[in-house]
């Protein structure tokens, strides 16, 4: 493994966006990845020593959590849900760090994080259980967990480095936005990815010294992709990995530990889809039938797969979401960000794709190639037959940073052999990758701080007569939505005074951060009782947003909203003075007039 002296400047590199993910750490408020709630519980029952979810009759899977962390979740988690625009205080910041482990456990669900095996968590984990062993606060035991999964992170990407140069393209893929951003977090993206860059370079590594592989790094590969695939279930193509490490090094070591990994993540995902339930979701058939429906036609998924890739818009979502939509998947970047980001990705990819020894271990190369064409394949796959309601005509609940693993295996795949690198050829890449981070990380952190802390709207002052009426409203989100359990649409004071036909309503609706699965529908009924009924896709739900309802010109004097399958939304209403509750709702009349919940945000 020579050629040290070739890697420092990637190592160098992954140092600073180790340092430059620390600092956004620091700035990012707690719980603000994508399902990083969940990502804690699951690391807090680890450091309790359990691996497998619990199941209380009726209930979906989860565990008993310390109701000192439960609460500084809510504190944060709460507060952005009832508004995304949310800016933070320092106060806020002060009371939060002011709670304690409370030693009393409450049970607290968490299903989607069952299917993982829980070694991927440790290192957050072990901060949480550092905090609580040794008295700190709640917020200084987070900042622990999200500390030590950064460092494990960026120190295993340096060793997957030293075993294996890496290259412009792929170095340029963990420093987008998107995964500064999850890097910053307490999630499980930042090992997993992490592991997954560390397989892959062992996987090189092999192909290259082929007999002369040391000896330990089989083992090393097989350990890694248990620990990966047993929480990441679409990388399942990189078992192939340890097999055709034997055509390298003909070392029956490495059929036998492919066997063992095989079966290893084999038991564990039976274990863990036995064991997990989940009553967010109600997919209408068993997952291994609908698994079986696809296998046995498999143009029934190419068909669904045709409809959900093909449409434009899911499309941009996904592209989007890749290379950056912060927050809870509600944080954008600027048109001009995105165009700008991927023409330098581009660029780094040119420079990157400019080898003269393709043809160079190319067995390797098509081997990176077909993995990352299946993972891709598996993601929708997955995801289809999990949580979509059977049959689907489009998959939903696919992200974009799904495909950072693929993407990266790809990478791989293009650059040039360590051995056959210039020093002009790495200069070059290694001054595009500059550019390119050095953007990356100047829109990441301006996104951020607007976010989080910058208000586009100008205080105005207040009376004092004004003030105490604003104090005594309050919103607050309905219980939510199940098949047994309907929401009743309470219609504002002001439409039901004077009731008026409606040409179609906004109703602002919530998700609690989850992609919710199933079919809901809004009815109306009219004073006449005309009833008009409207089903809505739960995954079409824009978190703590307005859905628009058409509506056929009645005079609505109530609503309700069902679950057909699945469920997990909430309706946000406004509490009254009186103790009374109103829904948030936009009503647009005949005529083109329209008006809002008083209280209520208006976008």
């Amino acid at each position: 493994m020579g050629g040290l002296l070739a890697r420092k400047p990637w190592i160098l590199t992954l140092t600073l966006i180790g340092f430059i993910s620390f600092i956004l750490s620091t700035l990012i408020p707690s719980f603000m990845s994508p399902d990083e709630v969940d990502h804690v519980k699951r690391a807090y029952w680890l450091s309790q020593g359990k691996i497998l979810l619990e199941t209380p009759p009726g209930q979906s899977s989860g565990g008993m959590v310390d109701n000192g962390l439960l609460s500084y979740m809510n504190t944060f988690h709460l507060t952005f849900m009832k508004d995304r625009n949310h800016k933070v205080s320092s106060d806020e910041f002060n009371s939060a760090s002011e709670i304690r482990w409370g030693g009393q456990p409450t049970f607290s669900p968490a299903p989607g994080t069952g299917y993982y095996f829980p070694a991927v968590y440790a290192p957050q984990a072990a901060g949480l259980l550092i905090g609580k062993t040794f008295d700190l606060s709640v917020e200084s035991s987070y900042r622990l967990a999200r500390l030590f999964s950064l460092i494990c992170a960026i120190a295993i990407l340096i060793i997957a480095t030293i075993i294996y140069e890496s290259n412009p393209l792929a170095i340029a893929l963990l420093a987008v936005p998107m995964t500064l951003f999850q890097l910053s977090s307490a999630s499980l993206d930042s090992v997993s990815n992490a592991l997954a860059v560390l397989a892959i370079s062992i996987f090189m590594r092999v192909s290259t010294d082929r007999e002369k592989t040391r000896k330990g790094l089989i083992t090393c590969l097989g350990i890694v992709l248990f620990v990966l695939i047993s929480s990441r279930v679409h990388m399942l193509p990189m078992l192939v990995f340890p097999f055709i490490c034997y055509f390298y090094t003909r070392d029956k070591r490495s059929l036998i530990v492919g066997t063992l990994t095989t079966a290893a993540v084999a038991v564990w995902l039976l274990i863990a889809i036995k064991n997990t339930v989940d009553t967010r979701v109600i997919v209408g058939s068993p997952t291994s039938t609908v698994a079986l429906y696809y296998l046995s036609d498999p143009i029934a998924f190419l068909k669904v797969l045709y409809n959900t890739i093909g449409n434009p818009i899911i499309a941009n979502f996904y592209a989007v979401a890749f290379v950056g939509n912060l927050g809870w998947l509600d944080t954008p970047l600027s048109p001009a960000a995105y165009e700008r980001i991927l023409l330098l990705l581009f660029f780094v990819f040119i420079v990157t794709a400019l080898t003269k020894d393709i043809r160079k271990n190319i067995s390797a190369r098509l081997i990176l190639i077909a993995c990352a064409g299946l993972s891709f394949l598996l993601v929708f796959f997955a995801i289809l037959i999990t949580f979509n309601e059977h049959p689907a005509s489009v998959i939903q609940g696919v992200q974009g940073r799904y495909f950072l693993v693929p993407a990266l295996m790809f990478a791989y795949s293009l650059a040039s052999s360590p051995e056959k690198r210039t020093n002009t050829s790495r200069f070059t890449g290694y001054l595009f990758f500059c550019v390119f981070l050095s953007y990356s990380t100047l829109s990441t952190f301006k996104l951020v701080v607007k976010k989080y802390y910058m208000s586009d709207v100008v205080p105005t002052a207040m009376s004092n007569t004004e003030s105490p009426s604003i104090e005594k409203n309050k919103l607050e989100p309905s219980a939510r939505l199940a098949t047994d359990k309907a929401i009743a649409i309470q219609l504002p004071k002001s439409y039901l005074s004077v009731p008026t036909p409606l040409k179609t309503i906004k109703l602002r609706l919530a998700t609690w951060q989850t992609e919710n699965v199933g079919t809901a529908e809004l009815r109306m009924e009219s004073k006449d009782g005309h009833i008009h009924i409207e089903k809505f896709s739960m995954q079409s739900v824009k978190d703590n947003g307005y859905r628009d309802f058409t509506l056929d010109n009645h005079d609505y004097v109530k609503g309700e909203l069902r679950a057909v399958s699945g469920g997990g939304i909430s309706v946000w209403n406004i509490r009254r003075d009186d103790d009374k509750v109103e829904a948030c709702i936009i009503y647009e009349y005949q005529n083109g007039t329209a008006h809002a919940t008083d209280g209520c945000p208006e976008s």
